[in-house]
């Protein structure tokens, strides 16, 4: 799961021809910046039940040749295990998820252990985990701070 921050000019470079140096400069710095603050804000806000997801936000920023993109996101599973169910471990703590009914069964071994007891297999009942937004909630609160700074950047670039 990703969410991405772009602090371009695109939108620019069909007005002015070419994307001053300073612009795309002011642009880079401010979006390092502000990926920072999100990463943090993200990190603070997930859940914590074992810490894997927590660990597992990161960000990265790349200069572009008309400013930055930022992207921040998580994935506690490293994406070794794609396609499984702890694939979506992020998306479900993030937005929410329904479990339904299902049976466990063991992946490797012959049988399951659950707090002491072995069975062959087990019934999971099911049910909801609550969306956290952990996230998509501190970008919302940034969003005015974000697209502010980036039009600050911009409007100095272009002064000089």
């Amino acid at each position: 799961m990703r969410l991405t921050v772009q602090g371009n000019a695109d939108h620019l470079v069909a007005r002015l021809g070419d994307v001053p140096d300073k612009v795309a400069a002011n642009l880079k710095t401010v979006v390092e910046a502000l990926e920072g603050e999100l990463l943090e804000k993200a990190r603070a806000a997930a859940p914590e039940r074992t810490g894997a997801l927590k660990a597992s936000i990161e960000g990265r920023t790349i200069a572009t040749r008309s400013g930055a993109v930022a992207t921040v996101g998580a994935n506690p599973t490293g994406g070794s295990s794609q396609g499984s169910r702890r694939d979506y471990y992020a998306l479900w703590q993030e937005f929410g998820a329904t479990i339904p009914p299902h049976k466990i069964l063991p992946d490797i071994k012959r049988a399951l252990a659950f707090n002491g007891l072995v069975r062959a297999r087990a019934q999971s009942p099911g049910g909801e985990i609550s969306a956290k937004k952990f996230i998509h909630g501190p970008f919302a609160d940034m969003r005015s701070k974000i697209l502010s700074e980036m039009r600050r950047a911009v409007e100095e670039g272009l002064k000089e």
